[in-house]
């Protein structure tokens, strides 16, 4: 049975890049896509699968290498059968046409990576709910920047991956698995970021055939533990803090006391 598929992403490198694996695998009904977040990313274009250029690492370690996926554009099948929708920061839970349209899709299931916080009502109108790429570890690091914050905190043990259900607030869904990336000393916080998204392309096909056909083993978030980081928190001198140099060391320490730092972090229905 082919599901109906709908999609709302953001527009950087690894959203487009994530959506590009997932469309190799799946071909949804729609793509939604936000501009206009903190990275100030442009929309890109669907386009023919045919026209797709093959995947290069720039030789360079930049932090798209990581993605091992193209993202100048998304590829599929008959892109005509796809409904693109460009959609503005801060207006995916205001426009009202759009949610008309989004119901009358008659949508099983969304999946989300990287637009800001998805509505109930919006969410509502699939069947199956949805499902969200939260890179952090929640309940312990929910909101935004939650590769950074462990960094800035020193704990850098505590950076993963969250593949949740949607539900009314930001990252505080139901757990369906979590996962950490294998940290490399050479690497930025934006590698790591990345790093997350491409976990992600074996993790969220899974998790959403689990939710479609009802045997998914969530569990329930403990709201009481952790915190809920905001942008505006994020300021220009942790910016600043989070230089290469900075971000090498951290990950240097949590390799050398990978076994110790690791048992004090349990993760909540672990990938493996």
């Amino acid at each position: 049975m082919k599901h109906r598929i709908l999609m709302i992403i953001g527009s950087n490198p690894a959203t487009v890049g994530f959506t590009n694996n997932f469309v190799s695998k799946y071909q949804p009904i729609g793509i939604i896509q936000q501009s206009g977040g903190p990275e100030g990313d442009g929309f890109v274009e669907i386009k023919d699968i045919n026209s797709k250029p093959k995947f290069q690492s720039s030789g360079n370690n930049i932090a798209e290498d990581v993605l091992s996926e193209v993202y100048d554009n998304i590829y599929v099948d008959n892109p005509s059968d796809v409904i693109h929708f460009k959609v503005p920061k801060g207006r995916l839970n205001k426009d009202e046409e759009l949610k008309k349209q989004i119901k009358d899709m008659n949508v099983d299931i969304i999946i989300s990576h990287g637009p800001e916080r998805i509505g109930t009502e919006i969410i509502s109108m699939a069947k199956y709910g949805g499902i969200n790429i939260h890179w952090g570890l929640s309940p312990t690091y929910k909101g935004t920047h939650t590769v950074r914050w462990p960094l800035l905190h020193e704990k850098p043990e505590w950076i993963g991956v969250t593949i949740h259900k949607l539900d009314r607030n930001l990252d505080t869904g139901p757990i369906l698995y979590q996962a950490k990336p294998d940290l490399k000393t050479d690497w930025s916080y934006r590698h790591i970021e990345y790093s997350l998204t491409k976990l992600s392309y074996d993790i969220v096909p899974k998790a959403m055939e689990e939710v479609l056909s009802g045997v998914n083993d969530v569990i329930n978030q403990d709201l009481s533990e952790g915190k809920t980081y905001f942008s505006k928190e994020y300021t220009d001198e942790c910016e600043l803090k989070l230089n290469d140099k900075y971000v090498s060391k951290q990950i240097e320490n949590y390799l050398l006391n990978k076994k110790y730092l690791d048992e004090g972090v349990k993760l909540i229905n672990e990938w493996k």
